[in-house]
């Protein structure tokens, strides 16, 4: 009914109020660099207003890459400090970055020069770890990027393997020892040296990449939420029109039958006339 429609598009609405409240939410702390140290943000804030710096740099990790919420984690844990790190396309760009840095007090701030990057590639050890009981998937394959950056993410992802348990990761350690470097969903780690790190994690772990994701799917999602309340409203016009056509057909109709009844109450006047003369 029309009242159910009415009332699907009043909890649309809703919805799409509370999800740009929280993609203004995201979108401020994504503005205002929150999760980076305080160099690297300051630094990301100036080149917003100086042309100069912002052309320079590329972006930080967060914003090169993206990956499924299910692997967050352990990506950004792949990365470890790199993800404090800031992208250029040339060595020179980091240099006139770093020599701003030093004139300004700054603070130190550690950049990734896409020309001058190289690639770790990956072991041949760690393509046949793909099939052993809780393997996921190689790092610099479990993530999405434009491949302009692909030195950057191999020489940062490349010969990681992640699994599930730090349990799998220890049995893949073992059979294939100081091979490649192992993350799980966790964000424990098995170094190439032997070095294993874990234990409980903040809640905030995997901030940086969630937050790019959680702004694309506030986007997603109003935008989504927006066309079906145009649907729904379109259904109410429709049904609005079908009314007041429907109004008017029962209006011309009900005209039609007082005329009729008029034009009967007349015949029988008549009729009742003619019976008095004859």
């Amino acid at each position: 009914s029309e009242q159910k429609i009415s009332r699907e598009v009043a909890e649309c609405d809703r919805s799409i109020s509370n999800l740009k409240n929280n993609l203004e939410t995201y979108q401020d702390l994504k503005n205002r660099f929150n999760g980076y140290k305080d160099s690297v943000r300051r630094l990301q804030l100036t080149a917003k207003n100086d042309p100069a710096l912002g052309s320079r740099i590329k972006g930080a990790i967060a914003d090169i890459v993206s990956t499924d919420q299910k692997y967050e984690v352990a990506i950004e844990t792949a990365f470890g400090g790199a993800m404090q790190n800031l992208v250029t396309a040339t060595a020179d760009d980091a240099r006139y970055l770093i020599e701003f840095l030093k004139r300004s007090g700054g603070g130190i701030v550690t950049f990734l020069p896409v020309s001058a990057m190289r690639p770790h590639y990956n072991s041949r050890e760690i393509t046949h770890a793909l099939r052993e009981t809780g393997a996921l998937g190689l790092a610099d394959e479990l993530v999405k990027y434009d491949p302009y950056y692909d030195n950057i993410i191999k020489n940062l992802l490349g010969n990681t393997l992640v699994c599930d348990t730090i349990a799998n990761a220890t049995a893949i350690a073992k059979k294939f020892p100081r091979a490649f470097k192992l993350v799980t969903l966790d964000g424990d780690t098995i170094a190439t040296s032997g070095a294993m790190t874990g234990g409980s994690h903040r809640k905030d772990s995997g901030n940086l990449l969630a937050g790019e994701r959680r702004i694309k799917e506030c986007e997603e999602n109003i935008a989504k939420k927006t066309a079906t309340a145009e649907k729904l409203r379109a259904a109410i016009e429709t049904c609005d029109k079908e009314r007041e056509e429907a109004e008017k057909e029962y209006e011309a109709f009900r005209i039609k039958v007082q005329e009729q009844t008029a034009a009967f109450a007349a015949l029988a006047q008549r009729e009742a006339a003619l019976s008095d003369l004859i």
